[in-house]
This record gives C-alpha cells, structure tokens and sequence, in this order.
C-alpha cells in the first residue's frame, strides 16, 4: 500500500498518541472525521497500521530482573518451530525472542519481578 502525506500525517499523530479520540485525530491531519476514519481503516485493514500498545514503566512498582536464555531445539521441522513460537507467544514474561546464529537457536530474554521468579 502506497501512503500518500495525509496518510503520513496520521501515521506520525498516531505513533506521538495513540489514544487520540478519532475527531481529534481528524482535527490534527486537517480532515473530516469520514475521511480520516476511513483512511485509518484502510491503513488498518492493509496492515499499515498493526495495532495499538501502552509503554508501560514497572520499575517504579517493583524492581524486575532481566533474564537473557539461549535455547537450542532438537529437531529443524517446521512443525517444531511453529510449536516454539506460539509457547513463547502465550509467555506473558517474555518480552524479546529473535533467532541468533543457527536456524535452530533462539535467544529470549524474560522480565521478571524478582530473580526468584525465574525459578518458578
């Protein structure tokens, strides 16, 4: 999908705050609320736009302990990787997960609220 500049301008407004309400949104790029709603659901349903997120601080909460594992599968099907990624999807703790190295290593980094956790 090719974004033209108001396209741009509601992409930005909504990487600053997306939590804008969908007339502010509409004042911020110089549209109406129809045409902004409507771009925004084709940026939407093309998957310009992927969803929305909070950017959330815990440390003030409770001190947390970041914990970085390497994980090595034993078998290379397809099938096993799928069964990998969707166990480490459903962890709440996890919060990164990228292939390192060889295509059956895997780094995931765990963030959890004390060091006991990890043992958990």
């Amino acid at each position: 999908m090719k974004l033209d500049p108001i396209d741009l301008k509601i992409v930005a407004a909504l990487q600053r705050d997306g939590r804008m309400t969908k007339l502010k949104l509409a004042e911020r790029v110089a549209l109406s609320p129809a045409a902004c709603w409507e771009r925004l659901r084709r940026m939407e349903a093309a998957g310009v736009i992927k969803g929305y997120t909070a950017i959330v601080d815990l440390e003030p909460d409770a001190p947390r302990t970041t914990v970085i594992v390497e994980i090595s599968l034993k078998s290379h099907q397809q099938a096993d990787f799928r069964r990998f990624e969707e166990a480490m999807a459903r962890e709440p703790a996890i919060v990164a997960c990228d292939a390192t190295g060889a295509a059956s290593t895997t780094s995931c980094g765990w963030s959890c609220p004390t060091s006991t956790a990890i043992s958990a």
